[in-house]
């Protein structure tokens, strides 16, 4: 059985320093781009970190919701952000896990869009996720920027 950690601006300092545990193993710029904003308490009102653990703790993954990604002053959002399968538990379907739980909460919020900011082709896409335009990130790379209209895709 898995258990899931949500942490948003509200969580308790036990529930951030899970996160940031959690955080600490993971091998990839962008857990620490994570741990920074909860260390600092960066979180804004809608956004969320989520996370997937094994029932022994181990991370099985994580997905986030902001308001803003990694391509600054973007005139679009809310993305779908930092999307990680820890290796162990790659291509069991935990992706689409963590991304679906993001849309709902999305969702619920009230957004119909949401967009996600990759280099990779054909995960998303395999979720209703469509082409919206190419950019370039805050890190000088050329990224694709995908697009899913949350009030008609199911």
């Amino acid at each position: 059985m898995n258990t899931y950690l949500r942490i948003t601006n509200e969580s308790s300092p036990f529930e951030i320093q899970q996160g940031l545990n959690l955080l600490a193993d993971v091998d990839w710029k962008a857990a620490d781009y994570l741990a920074n904003k909860l260390k600092n308490k960066r979180l804004k009102n809608t956004e969320m970190i989520y996370f997937c653990r094994y029932q022994t703790g181990q991370l099985i993954g994580f997905a986030a919701l902001f308001l803003e990604d990694i391509i600054s002053n973007a005139d679009f959002g809310p993305f779908l952000s930092t999307v990680y399968v820890n290796p162990p538990y790659r291509k069991q379907g935990f992706s689409y896990q963590l991304v679906n739980e993001i849309e709902l909460v999305a969702k619920n919020i009230g957004y119909t869009k949401l967009y996600t900011i990759t280099q990779h082709v054909g995960l998303y896409e395999k979720m209703n996720y469509h082409f919206f335009r190419q950019d370039v990130d805050d890190m000088g790379r050329t990224v694709r920027v995908l697009e899913k209209n949350l009030s008609t895709d199911k």
